[in-house]
């Protein structure tokens, strides 16, 4: 099971309406959230981009891939990832909200051994997180249809009408490890739970 076999996209977009701020950018144990998102995903995938504005996060030194479909929300990064790993070849490929900066060791290995195909998506504790998931990147044409007809734009509705699998990953030191950052007080968790030197 090759854990380096997709490429991986991390979905900035949101106006962090609950955050007050780019949330994304916020600064937890001094460095930014996304930071620590990228040290996780990174040594699990080929490749990494960013979805999101170039002015916002060309700084990171990754690709920044925008929108076909600016206000469509996570969706639109979604299928700008898809197109991204569908030029370089690739069949398939992760995503993850730029937000969780505790994405586990083993995520991108454990997804692909179980897709099968489909898209694969992480739970826990019965909760699915839809934006963290593998997808085909043949899906590409119909979720740009989807986009274009301005249908149901919810990242679970779009999965629903596929094929696709979940699987579970369990809580560690009480905390789900795709938590995400969506408020200050969340910004004050996450400080305590590095404290606690999760691996």
């Amino acid at each position: 099971m090759n854990s380096k076999k997709h490429p991986a996209v991390i979905i900035c977009g949101g106006s962090a309406r609950r955050f007050g701020s780019n949330k994304i950018l916020a600064t937890l144990a001094g460095r930014p959230v996304l930071a620590h998102v990228m040290a996780r995903v990174r040594p699990q995938v080929l490749d990494m981009a960013i979805n999101g504005p170039q002015d916002v996060y060309g700084a990171f030194g990754l690709p920044v891939l925008g929108d076909d479909f600016p206000d469509a929300g996570p969706l639109a990064g979604i299928l700008a990832a898809m197109d991204w790993a569908a030029a370089q070849g690739k069949d398939a490929v992760l995503t993850v909200a730029g937000d969780t900066p505790f994405v586990p060791q083993g995520w991108a290995a454990r997804l692909d051994h179980a897709a099968m195909e489909a898209i694969c998506v992480p739970r826990v504790d019965g909760r699915a997180h839809y934006l963290s998931g593998l997808l085909p990147v043949g899906l590409a044409g119909d979720l740009r249809a989807v986009l274009e007809q301005g249908q149901n734009r919810r990242v679970q509705d779009f999965i629903a009408t596929h094929t696709h699998a979940f699987v579970d990953f369990d809580v560690a030191h009480g905390v789900d490890p795709f938590f995400n950052v969506n408020r200050p007080e969340d910004l004050v968790k996450a400080e305590a739970i590095l404290g606690l030197n999760r691996p």
